[in-house]
């Protein structure tokens, strides 16, 4: 199927697999649909735990102090990391015209303590230009300094795309929910790299409203759409949004099928694991991506 210059592969198949699973899921529970082993979802619950955490907020669950000491650890004298470790400060060191790759070696050498490069991202965090203030308090952000709001607020609202990206980013990792009306704004944007960034702030932030939108956005041609519209349907999953996506898979065909099965797998939902071993068993143009899912669940 054709629009535009745009080509979307179609992959037919019969709906009866999947309608008989999703009927007996609503009638009898998980029942309906082929049963894991007790280890098997235990693999698939703690799996989906983790991601959870992960995407929720980087170095959630980790101390100042368990940092430290996982950074210790790899730095003991003959370990092969403290090669890697220079090569890092290094980097920070003739980096000067690199102002983009210095604040990546800054971010890691401020994890360990480097009070050098700490300072260097707190006076860019601190300097005049927005993009780079933005840029700069999201690495202190990973380092686990607080960020502030009214530089959130000033980059939601600013006319530079670039700072309200980033600015959107920011917002939803530091559960900013002042700068909600300011997201909302972005994400009713036809502009791609304002919208994807908006949807997964506004999913941070716990905005359910936008999930009609969300789902509409599985059906969207463009790519980086799908991944928001997967990460912030994911984030925001509950019983009504599963049986949503469950009405929606009735109708859904090629990549928008797997992105509806790639939430509910994600969430561990009987018909999301059912559906997406069926693709890898169908549907060899997928079995890559397919596989890649799987995998992470022990498969």
């Amino acid at each position: 199927m054709r629009s535009g210059s745009s080509t979307v592969q179609v992959f037919t198949r019969s709906p009866s697999r999947v309608q008989r699973c999703i009927k007996a899921s609503s009638t009898k529970g998980s029942q309906g649909c082929t049963a894991r082993s007790p280890a098997e979802a235990a693999r698939s619950t703690a799996a989906g735990s983790a991601w959870r955490s992960k995407v929720s907020r980087p170095g959630q669950g980790m101390s100042p102090a368990s940092i430290n000491v996982v950074m210790r650890t790899v730095r003991r004298p003959g370990s092969t990391v403290v090669a890697a470790w220079m090569r890092v400060r290094e980097i920070y060191a003739a980096s000067a015209d690199n102002q983009a790759l210095k604040i990546q070696a800054a971010t890691l050498l401020s994890m360990d303590n480097d009070a050098e490069a700490h300072n260097y991202l707190r006076q860019l965090a601190e300097s005049n230009d927005i993009e780079t203030q933005l840029t700069a308090s999201g690495a202190l952000f990973l380092v686990g300094d607080a960020v502030s709001e009214t530089l959130i607020n000033q980059g939601l609202d600013s006319g530079n795309r670039n700072a309200r990206v980033k600015a959107a980013s920011l917002a939803g990792l530091t559960g900013y929910e002042a700068g909600i009306p300011l997201l909302r704004v972005l994400f009713q944007d036809r502009a791609v790299q304002l919208s994807t960034p908006a949807a997964r702030a506004l999913a941070r932030l716990g905005v359910r409203d936008i999930v009609p939108d969300l789902i509409s956005m599985i059906f969207e041609l463009h790519e980086e759409k799908g991944k928001a519209a997967i990460f912030a349907l994911t984030m925001l999953a509950n019983e009504e949004v599963v049986e949503q996506l469950k009405f929606r898979l009735l109708e859904a065909e090629g990549v928008a099928r797997f992105r509806l099965v790639e939430v509910l797998f994600t969430i561990n939902d009987p018909v999301g694991v059912q559906e997406l071993k069926d693709i890898f068993n169908n549907y060899p143009t997928l079995t890559p991506d397919v596989a890649l899912l799987l995998a992470t669940h022990g498969d």
